[in-house]
């Protein structure tokens, strides 16, 4: 996965940088080369289309985009390049109309995967030959070790998801020590390795389970 949230790595440090307008012809045509340049790179590390996926933009909402920016973020991508495949991480549900024709990949949240809404969503997205996947990013470290991290990867089976995804695996510094609580990293690092948290082994039984 090319990110994390493509287009807005571009708003906020490229097109500052340059003193482009936001939302200007200048600014779109920038995104349109940034995004160009992205492609050819892929292609000269000699990386197939199906290898990669590009997140244009993380969990998008009304509060930080426009719709119309949402929109044109994907859409220029698409045009960019058609055959490379645009992921989103899903913010507000109420993108799905908007972004349904661009996107390749949606990444649903896993609390809505049961409702009716949201299992129309992944009807539709099958339906068109497109991946659904799922993720959780809750970062007490007070969930329920079975029903959140175990039965996540329960959940994106039964409901066809080719991926599962959890934010996050870690937070913490190296060699950060046992007394410092993460914000929602699944291991620690320390002594030269990786440390599994309970939280950890929870998910990695629901990954066994599948």
């Amino acid at each position: 996965v090319i990110g994390y949230s493509w287009y807005e790595v571009f708003r906020k440090v490229h097109a500052k940088r340059n003193n482009l307008k936001p939302q200007s012809e200048a600014y779109w045509t920038a995104y349109r080369e940034h995004t160009r340049h992205l492609v050819e790179e892929m292609k000269k590390m000699g990386f197939s289309f199906d290898e990669w996926t590009v997140e244009v933009i993380d969990e998008p909402n009304l509060r930080r985009f426009t719709r119309e920016e949402v929109v044109n973020a994907y859409r220029i991508a698409r045009e960019v390049e058609p055959k490379m495949s645009l992921l989103v991480t899903e913010g507000e549900h109420t993108f799905f109309e908007d972004l349904f024709p661009y996107v390749n990949v949606w990444v649903f949240k896993y609390f809505g995967y049961d409702t009716p809404k949201y299992q129309e969503y992944a009807k539709r997205m099958h339906a068109a030959g497109k991946t659904v996947s799922m993720y959780a990013c809750a970062t007490s470290p007070r969930q329920n070790a079975h029903r959140y991290y175990r039965q996540l990867s329960w959940k994106a089976a039964g409901w066809g998801s080719r991926y599962v995804s959890l934010y996050e695996f870690r937070d913490l510094p190296y060699e950060a020590t046992f007394r410092r609580t993460t914000y929602g990293g699944i291991v620690y690092w320390t002594a030269g390795e990786i440390v599994p948290s309970v939280r950890q082994k929870s998910m990695a039984a629901g990954l066994n389970d599948v």
